[in-house]
């Protein structure tokens, strides 16, 4: 985890869901809940259903599959959802019940308590005021999922034909013209999206962006 938490841990019902994921069932990650609330029963983590008092719930998560067991849920907040102040201080990721889609899951929690960290929207040249990553057991990454929020992503798939290959340099290349905004590159697979680690964003002063790969690969474009 990018903080340290006191005893961030899998709750109950999130051993129940590892043994779904276990068993072969699709499993459909949700959100991460960021709180203010209190909470020093310790042992007693693992019976959480919900957070405290929950501020913030980050739904465009981006997932990387780490290995066979581990994968990494990231999400942000920035100036523009957050009108208030806050202690950050707790934190949950949540899960789709597999048995009822319309209901969801606490997988797993964790409290800073008196180490909270105070975050606040009233700072200057900071459009992101927070990134979350949550290094996570599943059990079997195979059947982990995550949703894309379609009102923040902008999928623009490409093929392969697409490409240019460079035989001196044995990189791809693909010429996304002039663009103003801010994005960030990500493969589409069947367990979601994953950063695509080896894709290097070139922008020359003419402000025409190039996509520079060891692979050429189908993607998208996620603007922030």
């Amino acid at each position: 985890m990018a903080e340290e938490y006191v005893k961030y841990t899998l709750t109950n019902e999130g051993a129940s869901i590892m043994a779904k994921i276990i068993a072969g069932t699709p499993v459909t990650f949700t959100r991460i809940a960021i709180g203010d609330g209190f909470d020093y029963d310790v042992d007693n983590f693992t019976q959480r259903t919900k957070l405290v008092n929950e501020v913030l719930s980050l739904t465009d998560l981006t997932m990387v599959i780490e290995n066979e067991t581990t994968v990494t849920f990231t999400g942000e907040f920035t100036q523009s959802q957050l009108q208030n102040s806050f202690w950050y201080r707790e934190l949950g990721l949540y899960v789709q019940d597999p048995e009822n889609p319309e209901q969801e899951i606490l997988y797993a929690y964790g409290n800073r308590n008196d180490n909270a960290e105070y975050i606040t929207p009233n700072v200057e040249g900071y459009e992101i005021l927070k990134e979350i990553k949550l290094y996570t057991i599943v059990g079997t990454s195979a059947n982990v999922h995550i949703i894309a929020s379609e009102s923040v992503v902008n999928t623009v798939n490409f093929t392969e034909d697409e490409w240019t290959y460079d035989e001196a340099s044995e990189l791809y290349t693909l010429s996304l013209g002039e663009i103003n905004e801010s994005f960030k590159v990500f493969k589409i697979t069947e367990t979601g999206k994953q950063d695509v680690l080896l894709v290097d964003i070139l922008r020359n002063s003419s402000n025409i962006t190039t996509l520079r790969s060891i692979t050429a690969f189908d993607g998208c474009i996620l603007t922030i």
